[in-house]
């Protein structure tokens, strides 16, 4: 569970519309049992998850890439007003408030089904 409380690198998987993977690094944050995300309006990923929001979120240890964390479950979205989701990222990752104030975003909500956390040194 501490990889969830750290600012660790992520991959966001999400299904596109012929049904084939699409993967990017992504901010993440664990706020009440589920994994924040934040997303530019403009961006595929978006769509891709209104039209299917199956998802599925691997977060590495920033110190040990063989140790990683896989968490699976659905995605809901609702506006981010005042851009004060991706700002709660940006402070997580960049230590500030995000630099991009002239595009609307998306809040992310995944929403944990299924967890699996591996660890190659054998310490799950």
């Amino acid at each position: 569970m501490e990889l969830m409380l750290a600012a660790n690198p992520a991959v966001l998987a999400t299904v596109r519309d012929d049904g084939s993977p699409h993967t990017v690094a992504v901010w993440f944050d664990w706020v009440e049992d589920r994994v924040l995300l934040n997303m530019d309006v403009n961006r595929k990923r978006l769509r891709y998850v209104e039209a299917n929001p199956a998802a599925s979120i691997t977060i590495l240890d920033g110190e040990n890439w063989l140790r990683q964390l896989t968490v699976r479950g659905p995605i809901s979205l609702e506006p981010d007003e005042g851009l004060v989701t991706v700002d709660r990222l940006a402070h997580r990752y960049m230590g500030r408030e995000y630099p991009v104030r002239d595009r609307p975003r998306v809040t992310a909500w995944l929403q944990p089904e299924h967890w699996f956390l591996w660890d190659a040194r054998g310490r799950v």
